[in-house]
C-alpha cells in the first residue's frame, strides 16, 4: 500500500504548490485507488473471506493496518511535496536532518500509541551490540542514500 505514495503526492502537489492535475494524473490515482481496494479486499465489498465470518476481529485489524498503511503513504506524500516546494532553497543536509527530527518523535510516539510500548526494538529485548552496529550502518547508508 505504500505504493500510493505518488497519488497523495500529486494531490497535495495541486493543492500546496499550486501544479497542474493533468488527465494521466486523475487515470494514474484511479487505477491506484483501485488496486488498493484489490489488495485491501475489503468485507462489505467482496464479502467475508472462506472460513471468516462477517464483521470478525481480524476484519477489524487489517481495517486499521490498512488505514495506517494508507497514512504512513499520505504522510510520505507531504514529505516529498515539502521537499519539491524548497527545491535549491535549502540543502540536502538540511532537508534530511529535519525529517529525521520529524520522524524519531513520531514514531515513538505511534510506537506508543499502536504497539503499547516504547521498545519497538528486538521484540521488547535489549540491543546488544551487533544491533547497534547494524542500526547505525543503516542510518549512515540511509543518509549516504540522499546523494
Amino acid at each position: 500500500l505504500q505504493f500510493t505514495t505518488p497519488p497523495f503526492a500529486a494531490a497535495f502537489a495541486v493543492l500546496f504548490a499550486g501544479e497542474k492535475w493533468k488527465r494521466l494524473d486523475m487515470i494514474g490515482a484511479v487505477v491506484c485507488i483501485f488496486g488498493v481496494i484489490l489488495i485491501a479486499h475489503p468485507t462489505w465489498l467482496f464479502g467475508p473471506a472462506e472460513g471468516e465470518e462477517e464483521g470478525g476481529e481480524g476484519n477489524i485489524d487489517s481495517t486499521g493496518a490498512i488505514a495506517i498503511a494508507l497514512l504512513g503513504a499520505a504522510f510520505a506524500g507531504m514529505a516529498y511535496t515539502s521537499v519539491r516546494m524548497i527545491g535549491h532553497d535549502a540543502s540536502a543536509n538540511v532537508m534530511v536532518l529535519y525529517y529525521s527530527c520529524l520522524s524519531l518523535p513520531v514514531t515513538l510516539i505511534g510506537s506508543r500509541g499502536l504497539l503499547g510500548s516504547w521498545n519497538v526494538w528486538a521484540g521488547g529485548t535489549d540491543l546488544g551490540g551487533l544491533d547497534w552496529c547494524w542500526m547505525l550502518l543503516t542510518g549512515l547508508t540511509a543518509y549516504a542514500g540522499q546523494y
